[in-house]
């Protein structure tokens, strides 16, 4: 290659690290511009190459209560974690496929939502009761733009004792609810029975609030009941709030079902730069192949980057002959309480049995799915090559655990574990495996590598930005939903980081 020049270069460590830090050969051109980095006994090589720009949104929830849960509403399939406000626990909880409500006293807002901010959505629920008003209202609502039970906008549906129906759009400022739209009657005296469906959709673009409400059986409404712009709450929360007005005397269960929303986040996590990622054939040994650098110079194929895109929400379904070899993850098959089981593989996600020196078979309830160090194997291993094995051998390969894939894995270790949290990020590249000690709030085992991904590069907000595959929003991301997924900072997965290692 003309005009390239090599410089050796150790990787700097904080003093208090005894290890040996590995050593880098950087690869520039005549005009001083890298292209290239290698490190001594690992395989990867970070590459100049195009600009790129990563960027994830936000998944629709889809939540059909097909759980048990008591003292809550516990978690929503790819929409985080409901969290209950006014009443108290007992009030909350999930079976027989139902989100339930139970409302013993009267004139208490019980309220429960989902987890992180966003900004337009369209969400819709259904909703009935078990028994019928008696006495003053029933009342069951969406909230949007949520901030707290002082602060949010109200869709609500009000169930009356003579069986009308009507709905109305409210805005809470200080706890003062004030109506804004509406009421307007959408089921004549006489329409509501116990255990009779209604459907409730609200709509909010950033500027305009719309309600609609139906009985089951019924059309939804070509426009909407109710219309009007407010923007006091660009932002916040959705979910439900019930309400068993003061004189009701039924103490109603509401029962909620088919939670569905699409919404945008305040903000999608976004990262552009020109580093590409790929693979040698062996690990670096001090010396540059200029063949083999030409070569992935001008590839243009999809690297360990790009191939970790293929399995966020949404991912396109990518097939190689019959095989279907990525699109959009799960995490793993969902258990009772409604969270996602952990042993998903990578060759569960692609539905084969895998031969090692015996066969491990694929789980069929964990097809299309991966776990975390499941989702490093196949973008790693049976995509980019690395060899694999199921434990901790060494020579190169890759295990299935994160503890071992850390610890023992291919490549060399770039910040040692100590127990402490790594906060000196200087020595971390993009495409390096980080670690962590999840232990106390992802309810794993403590002390050891619980979780592993792979570091993307900096975002545009700054952020040192991850991506692993998580059981809250179900599957690879690099977003915030359960946890923010940054190195930086002080979330869970900041104050977790406890290794680095280089494949």
């Amino acid at each position: 290659m003309i005009g390239v020049q090599s410089r050796r270069a150790v990787a700097r460590r904080p003093l208090h690290r005894r290890a040996t830090a590995p050593v880098r050969t950087e690869v520039r051109n005549a005009a001083g511009t890298l292209l290239a980095t290698f490190t001594d006994g690992a395989r990867t090589v970070s590459l100049l190459g195009a600009e790129r720009t990563f960027t994830e949104t936000k998944p629709p929830v889809l939540d059909q209560f097909a759980r048990t849960v008591s003292s809550g509403w516990g978690p929503s399939p790819n929409g985080g974690t409901w969290g209950n406000f006014g009443g108290v626990d007992a009030d909350f909880s999930v079976s027989a496929g139902k989100g339930r409500i139970s409302a013993p006293t009267t004139n208490t807002s019980r309220y429960t939502r989902l987890a992180d901010d966003v900004t337009t959505y369209d969400m819709r629920t259904t909703v009935t009761t078990d028994t019928m008003p008696v006495g003053a209202a029933n009342v069951a609502a969406l909230i949007g733009g949520w901030a707290s039970t002082t602060a949010h906008m109200r869709y609500q549906l009000t169930l009356n004792p003579s069986g009308l129906v009507s709905c109305l759009i409210s805005r809470v400022v200080g706890g003062t609810a004030t109506t804004i739209a509406g009421s307007t009657t959408v089921g004549t005296s006489g329409t509501y029975v116990a255990g009779q469906v209604w459907h409730i959709r609200a709509t909010f673009d950033g500027t305009t609030h719309t309600m609609r409400a139906w009985k089951d059986g019924d059309t939804e409404p070509v426009s909407p009941n109710l219309s009007v712009a407010d923007t006091t709450y660009p932002t916040g929360r959705m979910g439900v709030r019930t309400l068993a007005a003061t004189s009701s005397t039924n103490n109603p269960v509401f029962l909620f079902d088919d939670f569905t929303a699409t919404a945008a986040w305040p903000a999608n996590p976004t990262i552009t730069h020109s580093t590409w990622v790929r693979v040698l054939p062996a690990a670096f040994a001090g010396i540059v192949n200029p063949t083999w650098l030409a070569a992935a110079l001008a590839d243009t194929s999809l690297d360990v980057l790009a191939l970790s895109m293929q399995y966020i929400t949404g991912a396109a379904t990518v097939m190689d002959g019959p095989q279907k070899i990525a699109g959009d993850a799960h995490y793993g098959p969902l258990n009772a309480a409604g969270g996602r089981d952990v042993g998903a593989d990578f060759n569960d996600y692609l539905g084969l049995d895998w031969t090692y020196t015996g066969v491990d078979s694929a789980e069929s309830a964990e097809l299309d799915s991966l776990d975390c160090s499941g989702f490093l194997r196949i973008v790693w291993g049976y995509r980019a090559g690395l060899p694999l094995s199921l434990n901790a051998v060494g020579s190169g390969q890759l295990p299935r655990v994160s503890r071992d894939q850390l610890d023992s894995g291919p490549g060399v270790i770039i910040v040692p574990r100590t127990g402490a949290q790594i906060t000196d990020l200087t020595p971390l590249r993009i495409g390096d495996i980080v670690g962590f000690d999840a232990t106390a709030d992802l309810d794993e085992y403590d002390g050891e590598i619980d979780h592993t991904g792979i570091y993307l590069g900096l975002g545009t907000d700054g952020a040192y930005r991850f991506i692993s595959s998580r059981k809250t929003p179900d599957g690879p991301t690099f977003a915030d939903m359960g946890g923010p997924s940054r190195l930086d900072g002080s979330g869970i997965y900041a104050r977790k980081l406890r290794t680095i290692r280089r494949f």
